[in-house]
């Protein structure tokens, strides 16, 4: 242990992406960020990098909060630390807790300057200390709360952690940047709070309609103004761009914004609620008792708390609840009527919120088709099956055209490539799981196909890339493709598997034993560099030298082989 230079911190609900550690100890290591002390403080290069969080896909989409919170996933949940902003200006970062740090500085700078027992939010003052480096291009995820009690539990410790901190704008523990980082944290907690008073005097200190108006927007400008600037980004972006719909559970990035917005106003009344119950423990706790400083409850604890009760929202939400009740009844000016009336009903929202997304509530959003959509999808499969009815046949030695030309005259594409084959194969099998054909139709098809691929001329048990089907020789001067041979051998295993279902058949039998005999005689390791830890394209197979181009990407067309 002794020997450790650094340390990756995370919490157990952190994922990593892939070659996210060595990519953060490349930064680490860079002689440009290496770190020089001087004060008992990092004052150049950086001993501590945080990487950019993103909220998990599964989790952005458990609930209809998750959702809202989080967009399409990891929209901004980390936004108030600021990181790309300090890092652009003034080169360094905001530590978040989840990052790689010098073990050694760590020991020798932040062990001796922090207090113990009175650290809540250790994150922003250890990012200060050892100059914490915002990589941007390095991206870990991680869950968010389900709900806004969890939420709201989570931030009411963030908030006496923030105000714990302000005993640091004395001395020389953090320097100016640092304390300007904390002072801005606890200004920002404290905005709701005043934005909820402005609001409230304002809708009943004032009969004017256009003046209670004015004040309710002038309060909440810090929600607006934003929201306004990135709709209109969003608009001058491209047409295109801002109205895009996905087909998925995703949003529209207008929507999103303007839907996040609106639950902050909405919740704005709790916020400051949470926000000064906060602070208040704080002080007091800082100041008077000295207890329970470090008092501590995480997410999942607070998810698995919370009870599925609208009664249990409304308790938790009574002064929102109650705040609404007075605007909505007693204001003299509309727009403080409609924002009480969105105080009134805010515990009944979040409870609704909180629910999962999708009836069987599994993480990501489920869709059940009524039998009119089957009807629909499995029309359009059957049109697709199709293509293969009218194509494949005798003329074609039974292997599929690579396409087929309508205009300006009908033609056939009579060559076809591995992939081709195998996806035709796989083809005939969901033909008869969807019931467009029987199980002879299915046999006769693949009997009829095999034999074909068995006398095929082939290179170390591959396919070559294309073959004229109509006289079953190579064309060109023959060529091993990995990826195609990759593509074939894949779906020849999960064909045989669900030929698997009918072992009992016979043919289906004689068809299990083909699968095995060409999947045995296909020999990958020609196109494999053991030095390299790579695929090659291919190979020609006049010379039988493999490319000296090679697959280094993991997001590649050759990622189905790597798996076989």
């Amino acid at each position: 242990i002794s020997t450790i230079k650094y340390i990756l911190t995370l919490d157990a609900d952190t994922n990593l992406s892939l070659g996210s550690i060595n990519e953060l100890l490349g930064v680490a290591l860079h002689p440009l960020n290496k770190p020089q002390v001087f004060g008992g403080r990092v004052t150049e290069g950086y001993a501590i990098f945080q990487p950019l969080m993103r909220t998990e896909l599964s989790g952005a989409y458990k609930t209809h909060f998750s959702r809202l919170i989080s967009g399409v996933g990891g929209t901004d949940i980390y936004e108030s630390a600021a990181f790309d902003r300090y890092q652009s200006i003034f080169d360094t970062g905001v530590f978040c807790g989840k990052g790689l740090f010098s073990v050694d500085l760590f020991d020798s700078l932040v062990s001796t300057k922090l207090p113990d027992g009175w650290i809540l939010s250790h994150d922003i003052l250890e990012g200060s200390i050892l100059r914490a480096c915002f990589v941007s291009d390095i991206t870990l995820t991680d869950s968010t709360p389900k709900n806004t009690i969890s939420y709201c539990t989570r931030l009411h410790r963030w908030i006496r952690g923030d105000f714990q901190n302000l005993r640091f704008l004395k001395g020389d523990t953090v320097d100016g940047l640092s304390k300007f980082k904390i002072l801005e944290n606890v200004l920002r907690h404290l905005t709701p709070v005043f934005a909820v008073i402005c609001a409230v005097l304002g809708g009943f200190l004032t009969a004017d309609t256009q003046t209670g108006f004015l004040l309710i927007v002038f309060s909440f400008s810090y929600l607006i103004v934003p929201c306004f600037l990135s709709v209109m980004t969003i608009l001058f972006s491209g047409k295109p761009f801002a109205l895009r719909r996905f087909f998925s559970q995703a949003s529209t990035a207008i929507y999103q914004t303007v839907a996040r917005t609106f639950y902050e106003i909405c919740v704005s009344c709790h916020m400051a609620v949470i926000t000064a119950d906060a602070a208040v423990r704080a002080i007091w706790r800082m100041k008077f008792s000295g207890e329970k400083l470090l008092e501590w409850v995480t997410a999942v604890e607070s998810d698995s708390m919370d009870r599925d009760s609208v009664f249990y929202y409304i308790r938790k939400c009574i002064v929102s609840a109650v705040t609404g009740a007075l605007m909505f009844f007693l204001s003299p000016v509309y727009p403080a009527k409609l924002l009480g009336l969105a105080y009134f009903i805010f515990p009944v929202f979040a409870y609704f919120s909180s629910k999962p997304l999708g009836s069987s509530g599994h993480d990501i959003y489920t869709t059940t088709f009524s039998p009119e959509d089957k009807k629909f999808l499995l029309s359009h499969a059957r049109e697709m099956w199709g293509y293969f009815v009218d194509n494949v046949n005798k003329k074609s030695n039974y292997l599929p055209p690579d396409n087929i030309q309508l205009s300006p005259a009908e033609l056939v594409a009579y060559r076809s490539s591995p992939t081709n084959i195998g996806f035709y194969l796989i083809s005939v099998l969901a033909a008869k799981d969807l019931g467009f054909i029987g199980t002879d139709e299915m046999l006769a098809r693949l009997e009829n196909s095999f034999a074909t691929v068995e006398s095929l001329e082939k290179y170390n048990g591959h396919l070559y890339n294309w073959y004229d089907i109509k006289t079953l020789s190579v064309l060109g001067n023959g060529y091993i493709s990995t990826v195609d041979s990759g593509n074939f051998i894949t779906i020849l295993i999960a064909l045989r598997q669900g030929l698997m279902e009918l072992k009992e058949n016979e043919r289906a039998s004689r068809l299990i034993g083909v699968c095995d005999k060409l999947i045995e005689e296909c020999d990958f390791s020609a196109l494999y560099n053991p030095r390299r830890n790579l695929f090659t394209l291919g190979i020609d197979a006049q010379s039988g030298k493999p490319d000296n181009i090679y697959y280094d990407l993991f997001m590649s067309e050759a990622r189905l082989t790597g798996y076989y």
